[in-house]
């Protein structure tokens, strides 16, 4: 029974009474607010730079969680697939390995820079690289990293419309002009 705290406002502990569902125990015993984030009365408000202009496409990059998400799972595929097919060159066709480290170079300024020219070009040489191994050896090779290259081409596009709604809605929520960047 020593290591039950006591009741003191240091610890802000309120002991739970046996008759008590948790529910009814935390309505009428509230949890301490320990968040530093301050409480924002109106949940609509859109988020402004700290002069109070928009956002930037790349600081609404670093915001939005379904943009980082989808791009990370677009270029951990391309890591995998690369890992494996570099392999695979250094063992068995060592001349692959040109265009395999351009792949590489694409998916790392895809998903650190951020680039969705990286991400459109990496598309667009999967795609050239699968239908010339289609049309040279009869097999597809590189399906998957030209699947996660549209991935990644759809998740900058989706990033850029939802940008274009921001915008729009920050010129209408703050009456300014069209901004355009």
């Amino acid at each position: 029974m020593d290591n039950i705290p006591n009741n003191t406002p240091e610890n802000n502990y309120v002991p739970y009474e046996q008759n008590q569902t948790p529910n009814t125990y935390y309505a009428q015993n509230p949890m301490p607010n320990t968040h530093s984030v301050p409480f924002v009365e109106n949940t609509n408000q859109i988020p402004v730079s700290a002069n109070g202009a928009p956002l930037s496409l790349n600081e609404f990059k670093d915001q939005s969680a379904k943009f980082k998400r989808e791009l990370k799972g677009s270029a951990i595929t391309c890591y995998v697939c690369l890992g494996i097919s570099i392999v695979v060159s250094l063992l068995f066709y060592p001349i692959g390995l040109a265009l395999d480290f351009v792949f590489l170079g694409l998916t790392l300024g895809m998903h650190l820079g951020k680039s969705k020219i990286c991400a459109t070009v990496l598309m667009v040489l999967s795609i050239i690289n699968s239908l010339l191994s289609i049309a040279l050896t009869g097999t597809a090779t590189g399906i998957v990293i030209v699947i996660a290259g549209i991935s990644a081409f759809v998740c900058y596009r989706h990033v850029e419309k939802e940008y274009k709604k921001y915008l729009s809605e920050f010129n209408n929520q703050y009456n300014n002009t069209p901004f355009q960047q």
